[in-house]
């Protein structure tokens, strides 16, 4: 008993000792936390903080220990005190956030405020990216809301989920059609039960159905449909979004009317002028035909000038109607491009020595540069190149008055083709310029009152290169100093041109603008031709005069501004050949002046013609060799020896036409050929009855004419030849319409070729 007291006194030293330790051991546990953790009084003043708190006194609260808990921190103390409940507060330091907790702690009369913290910066981002994403759900939402029809079907076709638009469309409440079959499930349409089938499978798909609501009519939807999967991977929702496209489909629908009246309007459009053609075609024939028939009378020199004026005047007619007619084709799809081979260069003389000769008539110069590499043979439509250029360089000799024209031609990307045509004309006003293209335009009402012409001219060409693939623009105009078009076309390149020639050949130039300008030393360099100049030609060099290969090239113009005696060329400089450089107007012209001794170039120059030259040159033969013939017999196609060539006996023609003027025409266009019979009837039944009485080689068909046309006839004549086992003599259609499916008819039906009013002789 006596060592009780000592025992107990020893255990609770003991147990106050332990205590202290764990004391000890706490306070230094809280004072290393990461975490924050403080302590106040009632009164809101901080007894402690340990070091990790730090942060949110100096940064957020900005005070320390032993002051007063500032803003609404003394409140918030107070009510944790009164309610002895947890409280909670965020506090934002910087870029962290910490949430902080307070909770009530009492030490016998005393209360205190112990407050914990932890960093939930990590869990403050994450929290606002879902608030964020959730907006955006949700405004997502309320968009699709607004315009898509949404719901959710189980595998039965019952609705599990219907937003505000779908009920709407139905005028149900969405809690009304939960649990009760879609609509379209009723009368289910083709393609929704294609879909539906789809879903089952578990793909997506959409369709565009239509239904019909009495309160509403027609609706079009187009419907996508997902399916969603469940933890055994099988469809057990569908999700469909649809949009309500009926005023899209009503657009369409006016859309596709207008689309066939525009149609229809411009078939009667081409129908009008088809017609108008025709009738103006039938008179325009009679007009033309016998004013060149005229022309070829002998009459006063006064009365012959007013057949010339009536017969130019009914060309321009016919110009406008065909560019009129052209612009219908263009419009209506009716154009037909032909793409065959030929060969450029000889396209090219063809194209522009009429040109260059109408140019030279103006006094005006026309030069010609082609790529050292222009192929022998390309593959494209030559017919509408021809009319493009015949266009874009008949406006630049029209609208120049003094100067040059000059065509350029150049090779780029293999098959692009690019011409450039260039004047030194009046220009195009800036203010012009970007309605040269359009209908009926032209640079100013002056241009039309002063040159002529309706307007179509480059509207009708741009549309051709545009459907030939290529492109016209105009690259530059200056007022007053010229203009330059541009036209690119891609032409498939069939053929290379054969490896350049060379030649051991020595010229002595007239060193002049025209010839620098020719183009020509630029082929004698690449042909490897030695060139020398000289500057007076009543002087000639003479020490060279026995130089092998050596010849001498004049331009013809230096000559004439001396008043040189072409005659006295050949003694001056014998025993050398000389060349005369010369424009193909000042040939035609002056072919019986030139001495037959002396060789002559023409320009525009082309480089097969200039190879002739040089061959004949080199090869030492002096004859006199055109090299280029006159435009007359580039164009003709007649042989001069057609009538000799004629069999002696009777050729027999029917014409039939139900237009006197017309029949009066033809027989004056054929009236002075020997041993041909002209027999005509008015109508095709006139007609059928002289074939079937008569013998005849060639029959030339009206193909409109009252009663039985020109189809009409001409089938009824091929069904005669096989009834009665005839050899069928050819049916050439005479036309006023210019359309092709009228040509294209009159093919189909047995007749064999098909000429187009206003006929020539």
């Amino acid at each position: 008993i006596s060592g009780e007291p000592f025992s107990s006194s020893h255990h609770t030293l003991k147990e106050t000792r332990n205590l202290e330790i764990l004391e000890i051991s706490f306070r230094k546990f809280v004072h290393e936390s990461p975490y924050p953790v403080m302590q106040v009084n009632r009164e809101g003043i901080l007894l402690y903080a340990n070091p990790a708190s730090e942060v949110i006194l100096l940064q957020s609260l900005g005070i320390q220990t032993g002051e007063k808990m500032p803003g609404f921190w003394p409140d918030l103390i107070s009510e944790t005190l009164e309610t002895r409940r947890t409280r909670e507060v965020e506090v934002e330091c910087g870029y962290m956030t910490y949430t902080l907790y307070l909770t009530c702690y009492q030490q016998g009369i005393h209360n205190f405020i112990n407050i914990y913290g932890i960093d939930s910066t990590r869990k403050k981002v994450l929290q606002r990216k879902l608030e964020k994403t959730l907006r955006e759900l949700q405004d997502l939402k309320d968009a699709i809301d607004q315009v898509a029809l949404i719901s959710v079907l189980d595998r039965e076709g019952k609705l599990v989920f219907v937003n505000n638009l779908y009920s709407q469309l139905f005028q149900k409440e969405p809690a009304e059609m939960i649990g009760k079959p879609c609509f379209l499930f009723e009368n289910p349409p083709v393609l929704f039960q294609e879909l539906w089938q789809q879903m089952l499978r578990g793909e997506k798909g959409k369709c565009e159905i239509c239904i019909h609501l009495e309160s509403k009519g027609d609706i079009w939807l187009q419907t996508t449909g997902i399916p969603f999967f469940d933890y055994r991977g099988e469809a057990f929702r569908f999700f469909f979004i649809s949009f309500d496209i009926t005023a899209q489909k009503q657009a369409q629908q006016l859309l596709k009317e207008r689309k066939m009246l525009a149609e229809e309007a411009n078939r009667a459009k081409s129908e009008f002028l088809a017609t108008l053609s025709h009738e103006i075609r039938t008179p325009m024939n009679a007009i033309l035909g016998l004013s060149e028939v005229l022309e070829s009378m002998e009459m006063p020199e006064k009365s012959k000038e007013i057949v010339k004026i009536l017969h130019r005047s009914g060309q321009g007619l016919l110009h406008l109607l065909n560019s009129i007619l052209d612009l219908s084709k263009i419009e209506a799809g009716e154009v037909e491009f032909i793409y065959q081979s030929f060969s450029l260069e000889e396209w090219l003389v063809q194209v522009i020595q009429p040109l260059a000769v109408m140019a030279q008539k103006k006094d005006l110069d026309f030069y010609l540069k082609l790529p050292r590499n222009l192929p022998s043979l390309v593959k494209g439509d030559s017919h509408h190149i021809q009319q493009i250029l015949v266009n874009l360089i008949g406006n630049a000799i029209k609208f120049t008055e003094k100067g040059h024209i000059r065509l350029i031609l150049e090779i780029y990307e293999k098959d692009n083709f690019l011409f450039r045509i260039q004047d030194t004309g009046l220009g195009i006003p800036k203010e012009a310029q970007e309605r040269i293209f359009q209908k009926f335009s032209q640079a100013d009402s002056t241009t039309s009152r002063k040159f002529g012409g309706t307007g179509l001219g480059l509207a009708i060409s741009k549309s051709l290169a545009e459907a030939m693939q290529g492109n016209l623009w105009l690259e530059s105009s200056k007022e007053g100093k010229g203009s330059e078009f541009c036209l690119r076309l891609p032409l498939e390149i069939l053929e290379e041109r054969d490896t350049p020639p060379s030649y051991s050949l020595h010229a002595f130039v007239l060193d002049t603008s025209e010839i620098r300008d020719s183009g020509i030393l630029e082929y004698f360099q690449a042909w490897q031709i030695k060139v020398d100049f000289f500057s007076n030609f009543h002087k000639p060099p003479s020490k060279s005069l026995e130089e092998k290969g050596l010849f001498f090239l004049f331009p013809l113009r230096a000559l004439e501004k001396e008043d040189f005696d072409l005659s006295k060329l050949e003694p001056l400089f014998a025993p050398r050949p000389c060349v005369l450089l010369l424009r193909e107007w000042d040939m035609q012209k002056l072919h019986d002046r030139i001495p037959s001794h002396i060789h002559f170039l023409t320009l525009p120059l082309f480089p097969s013609l200039l190879q002739q030259l040089l061959n004949k040159l080199e090869s030492r033969e002096e004859e006199r060799s055109p090299l280029q013939e006159p435009i007359s017999s580039l164009i003709s196609t007649s042989s001069p020896n057609a009538e000799e060539k004629m069999e002696k006996k009777e050729f027999r023609i029917l014409l039939v036409e139900d237009h006197y003027e017309n029949q009066l025409t033809v027989q004056l266009f054929l009236e002075d050929q020997p041993h041909l019979v002209l027999d005509w009837a008015k109508s095709g039944e006139e007609a059928l009855e002289k074939f079937q009485h008569n013998s005849y080689d060639l029959v030339l068909m009206d193909l409109q004419m009252p009663g039985m046309d020109g189809y009409e006839t001409s089938q009824a004549l091929r069904a005669l030849e096989k009834a009665e086992h005839r050899n069928p003599v050819p049916i050439v259609a005479l036309s006023a319409h210019a359309l092709k499916h009228y040509r294209d008819k009159a093919l189909e039906i047995g007749m064999n070729d098909f000429l187009q009013k206003p006929i020539e002789k």
